[in-house]
């Protein structure tokens, strides 16, 4: 089989699709069309997620820019041994939300950070939590709809947790701000 100027050329013998062969249509008409129709659908399916991710990163993180709260778990006994404390945690997340002019103690909506160390691992979870409505019942009430974590060694270095808490800050405002950006 050759391939010159997009239309197949096979060895006698063997089918030939094409004006000459009484199909009425070449295979490069052919791939043409279905490369169209593949592009299309690509298109469309991509646009179709781009609404639908919108629409959910709305209700994930979308709260008018009000000011959030800041929720630390209290840490094992293990985080101690590494010296990593809760306060450190608290001042790292504040300093941030403060700097983006997002925290207020008082606020309904918050940041649960929770820091799980053991002898050599640890796992790093961060949930924004905030009110939302059943709307069977129309009871209301606060609850995660934004997380993300990581989990690794700490070689124990509380630093390290320290830059890896200030990381998922930095993704969580990067995505909050980009949902609430006109109400900021």
């Amino acid at each position: 089989m050759h391939i010159h100027h997009g239309r197949v050329n096979l060895p006698r013998g063997q089918l030939q699709r094409g004006a000459e062969s009484g199909y009425g249509m070449s295979l490069s008409v052919i791939n043409r069309d279905r490369a169209i129709l593949a592009l299309v659908v690509v298109i469309l399916t991509l646009a179709a997620t781009g609404e639908a991710q919108s629409t959910v990163e709305r209700f994930q993180l979308f709260n008018d820019c009000q000011p959030i709260d800041i929720v630390v778990e209290r840490l094992p006994r293990e985080a101690g041994e590494i010296g990593l404390r809760g306060e450190a945690i608290q001042a790292t997340v504040e300093s941030r939300l403060r700097s983006a002019h997002l925290y207020d103690p008082e606020a309904v909506p918050f940041l649960y950070i929770n820091v799980n160390v053991g002898p050599r691992a640890f796992h790093i979870s961060l949930e924004f939590h905030k009110e939302v409505r059943d709307l069977a019942s129309g009871l209301s009430s606060t609850a995660p709809t934004w997380l993300t974590g990581v989990t690794g060694t700490h070689g124990r270095d509380s630093g390290y947790l320290l830059s890896l808490i200030s990381r998922q800050i930095e993704e969580f405002l990067g995505e909050f701000l980009e949902v609430n950006g006109e109400a900021c």
